[in-house]
């Protein structure tokens, strides 16, 4: 009997090693679907050994960013092929859009790397150059384009009209020639937008020197405490930098400023003061990998709060000296709020599963008023919770703040400055601003079209609070605020104070009462906060 299970067993086994084992399949590459093209193109000028020539800047679309932030190890990997290359090829058509160099050699040749175009396998968000020469790749256009400058030949953007347009090609490589026999496979994006490149050389910008004090704040993202192979946490997170921050650098590396941007960090303990700080992985522009912030000991023994922060600057000549905003905190056992009153403590849990506390409330003392400042990130976090979306910084009109969540407040319609240079953040925020300015946030989001300038004029839609009866200190409400004030109230978000009073401002009440009348506490703010988000979305 034994025997015979034996023989079986083994003609099993012998079985199975004619069964070909299951390989697992490589995933899907991003780009099999296709490649965006390049949006945003910013051309730059550039005077380089007595030649000009031109820097063409786009950013690169998520489907690419994805295969660059892999080596040729992970790659091959997750994907099965041995190598990738990605090219930005910029391609050129004189005096009209009708005699593009372009031809269909360029996608039958056994590389995609020719006339005018540069390549690497992370270019990642950096200029490629397009050369105006006589002496090189692209010398094609022909010597009747040129002027003698004295110090070589350059365009004559006086007689003639120079388009532009770029696109992306990427490169992949089997070295088993599992492309049909092939040894390579191209993948290739659309054109972008065609851009006329005619302004007369002055040496910067094709457009115009670059306004440094447009920058947005870094953004951190993904983060998450972890534990390394011998179990000591660390601060896990990504830190990103916005469109902005990219094309600056490269307009200092244009401007012959260099490319190198200074990297800021601080970090306070316990909510202190901000000192400045060393991280690891620090590498800057265009490091999209995880970045690692080891805690320290007394750190964990003493079991404090801790937070960085970060920005780029650069100090250079007086046209490319700058500070980005600061961004985000990057928080480690940091309390939501220090203090609260009793009646908050429900409505400030439900600001905190909702995402609605700023950073700049974190740890703060909810019982206290509620700065400018302060307020304008809260209704930043309304408008994003309802509106799904992430608000962006306009340009900064101020000389007293800096902050990114008061010029997103700004850009978005939700505040202005109290002038126009001034936006006055640390001045405490009245009950029926803070009704005007979440019922702007309500607007933005849901009325198409509308913006803080045309608010007046704006008739397409209006705000419903019939039937609201009218408060007693109607009168001392004002005017702008009004509607705002009992929309609000209709909606159950804000109430009165008692005796049919709305308290809405300061004005006109004893010296006594002052100090706190009309005032609205953090924790007050927060909760009329939430009550939007819950009945208005």
């Amino acid at each position: 009997m034994k025997k015979r299970i034996m023989s079986l067993i083994l003609t099993v086994v012998l079985i199975c090693t004619f069964i070909p084992m299951q390989v697992l399949a490589a995933e899907e590459l991003p780009i099999e679907k296709g490649i965006s093209k390049p949006e945003k193109i910013a051309y730059f000028l550039e005077k380089a050994s007595g030649h000009m020539r031109i820097a063409a800047y786009c950013i690169m679309p998520g489907e690419l960013l994805k295969i660059i932030s892999l080596d040729y190890d992970d790659f091959k990997d997750i994907y099965d092929y041995d190598e990738y290359k990605i090219f930005q090829q910029t391609d050129w058509s004189l005096d009209s859009t009708s005699n593009w160099h372009y031809t269909g050699d360029w996608d039958s040749s056994t590389s995609p790397a020719v006339t005018c175009t540069r390549s690497t396998n992370k270019i990642v968000n950096k200029g490629e150059i397009f050369w105006l020469t006589y002496d090189n790749h692209c010398s094609a256009l022909g010597g009747y384009v040129y002027k003698d400058s004295g110090n070589g030949n350059q365009f004559d953007f006086a007689k003639h009209k120079l388009y532009l347009r770029t696109r992306f090609i990427v490169e992949l490589r089997d070295f088993d020639k599992g492309f049909d026999g092939k040894e390579y496979k191209y993948y290739t994006s659309g054109w972008s937008e065609v851009a006329l490149i005619n302004d007369v050389y002055n040496g910067k910008s094709i457009y115009q020197t670059y306004d440094f004090s447009k920058l947005d704040a870094p953004v951190v993202s993904r983060e998450q405490v972890k534990n390394d192979d011998k179990g000591k946490p660390y601060l896990s997170f990504y830190l990103e930098f916005p469109e902005s921050i990219k094309k600056a650098a490269l307009a200092l590396k244009v401007q012959g400023e260099g490319a190198e941007m200074n990297f800021d960090v601080q970090r306070r303990v316990n909510g202190g003061e901000w000192t400045n700080s060393r991280i690891t992985n620090n590498e800057f522009p265009y490091d999209y990998g995880e970045r690692k912030i080891f805690i320290d000991d007394d750190i964990l023994a003493n079991k404090s709060s801790l937070e960085y922060r970060f920005r780029l600057s650069y100090t250079g000549s007086k046209a490319a000296n700058f500070q980005t905003p600061w961004s985000e905190t990057l928080k480690y056992n940091v309390p939501s709020w220090s203090d609260s009153s009793a009646w908050a403590e429900e409505w400030l849990k439900k600001a905190e599963d909702y995402d609605l506390i700023p950073d700049v409330l974190i740890g703060a003392d909810m019982t206290q008023p509620i700065t400018r400042h302060e307020f304008a990130a809260l209704s930043v976090k309304l408008y994003e919770a309802m509106s799904g979306k992430t608000a962006a910084a306009g340009i900064n009109p101020f000389t007293d703040t800096a902050d990114a969540e008061i010029l997103k407040a700004v850009n978005i319609g939700i505040t202005n400055g109290t002038s126009a240079d001034k936006f006055s953040p640390d001045a405490l925020i009245t009950r029926e601003q803070a009704a005007a300015m979440l019922t702007r946030a309500y607007k933005s989001t849901y009325w198409e079209g509308w913006t803080l300038v045309k608010d007046s004029n704006y008739t397409a839609k209006t705000l419903d609070y019939s039937g609201v009866p009218v408060f007693a200190d109607d009168a001392s409400i004002s005017v702008y605020a009004k509607p705002s004030v009992y929309f609000m109230v209709k909606n159950n978000i804000i109430n009165g104070v008692g005796n049919n009073m709305f308290a809405p401002n300061r004005a006109n009440i004893p010296a006594n009462a002052a100090l706190t009348y009309g005032q609205a506490t953090r924790e007050a703010a927060i909760k009329i906060a939430v009550a939007s988000f819950e009945n208005l979305k």
